[in-house]
């Protein structure tokens, strides 16, 4: 039951997963003592709420990183989505991101009928191998990150398994950290 809400740090912070994606936002509230409150009655929710900072991965150990525009982002991920959508074997709405050889960054989305590729205008900075990830989940951020005015994100890659950032800020005031998909072959 505790996932089930917004865990209000003393230290100002907001956290809240859903154990596959966590979202995490400093400096967002003035509340001296933690609390985890439920978002659709305000409720406080009893409980100690996971120690979710200790998940969030330093900045610095990302093997490659690029900046994406979120507009542009966005309108790319309904693409893919809609590519998703026409899979019926597939259980989850997956999308695979890798570096190509000109050092760009692609996402690709297919199926058995077509494909989708997003390539954003920005180099990646770094190497890494292929990742796969939930279309659904990495839209879900781009419309978040949109909602509080962000027009650009860093997403950070720190390996094919382990999980993946997208930041925006000065100083990452907002964080979403989402988990690959192990895909079997």
């Amino acid at each position: 039951p505790i996932l089930k809400g917004v865990y209000h740090a003393p230290d100002g912070s907001l956290a809240v997963t859903d154990s596959h994606r966590l979202y995490f936002a400093k400096n967002a509230h003035s509340n001296v003592e933690p609390q985890t409150i439920d978002p659709k009655t305000g409720a406080v929710i009893d409980g100690n709420y996971p120690e979710v900072s200790r998940l969030i991965p330093e900045s610095s150990s990302a093997k490659y990183t690029v900046r994406l525009d979120v507009k542009q982002a966005i309108d790319a991920f309904k693409a893919l989505l809609a590519v998703n959508k026409l899979d019926t074997d597939a259980m989850h709405p997956m999308t695979t991101v890798g570096i190509t050889d000109d050092g760009t960054v692609a996402f690709v989305a297919e199926n058995h009928v077509l494909s989708a590729r997003y390539e954003p205008a920005a180099a990646a900075d770094g190497e890494g191998e292929e990742m796969t990830f939930n279309t659904r989940y990495f839209a879900d951020a781009l419309a978040l990150f949109k909602d509080v005015g962000a027009t650009e994100v860093t997403m950070r890659y720190y390996g094919s398994l382990r999980p993946f950032t997208l930041t925006a800020g000065e100083d990452d005031e907002l964080l979403a950290l989402l988990l690959p998909i192990r895909k079997i072959q």
